[in-house]
């Protein structure tokens, strides 16, 4: 309709002028650009990702040695050891995204690997870590993530490709 092109209109603009400002910082790290999420709110946009916040605490980090970047940190992206960008398509799914990140970059980094070396499966954890209090595409914890995986270990995405979409597990086959 007319009125939900103008309303998606408003929110793109509004998120091109964001991204605008963004990109004219100099003290800025990262460049934003327009892609297939522009015309979504925040909350919209959040829905999507699927990430859930557990209702109970299950990782206690003391971040104060993190605060400080100190000069001798490397940057693993210089140094070739971050895997490429991924799409998690219109599946909530960023928490198995995240938590194979964490696990491919910790693998080349720990082996000397470049980026892409590893590539493991998030569909796995898709499917497979419901029992542990992930909701597939609706959402979920790299915490449990980190559980399901410590017992049962990551399939490769060529053997478990991501589909977007929940399934029944397969890491048997793997």
């Amino acid at each position: 309709s007319v009125d939900m092109f103008q309303a998606r209109k408003e929110v793109f603009k509004a998120n091109y002028l964001k991204m605008d400002a963004h990109n004219k910082n100099p003290e800025k790290t990262y460049e934003m650009g327009i892609n297939q999420f522009t015309d979504q709110t925040q909350e919209e946009f959040e829905q999507l990702l699927g990430f859930k916040m557990p209702s109970k605490r299950t990782v206690n980090l003391d971040d104060s040695e993190y605060g400080q970047l100190k000069a001798n940190d490397k940057d693993w992206e210089k140094e070739k050891k971050v895997h490429s960008v991924k799409d998690q398509a219109s599946c909530g799914s960023c928490w198995a995204f995240s938590a194979t990140a964490a696990v491919e970059n910790a693998f080349e980094i720990k082996n000397g690997k470049t980026g892409d070396d590893y590539d493991f499966s998030e569909q796995q954890l898709v499917d497979c870590s419901r029992g542990e209090g992930n909701g597939g595409c609706n959402g979920g914890w790299m915490s449990y993530a980190f559980n399901y995986l410590t017992r049962h270990g990551f399939c490769s995405s060529s053997k478990y490709k991501y589909t977007a979409r929940d399934e029944t597990c397969k890491s048997a086959d793997c």
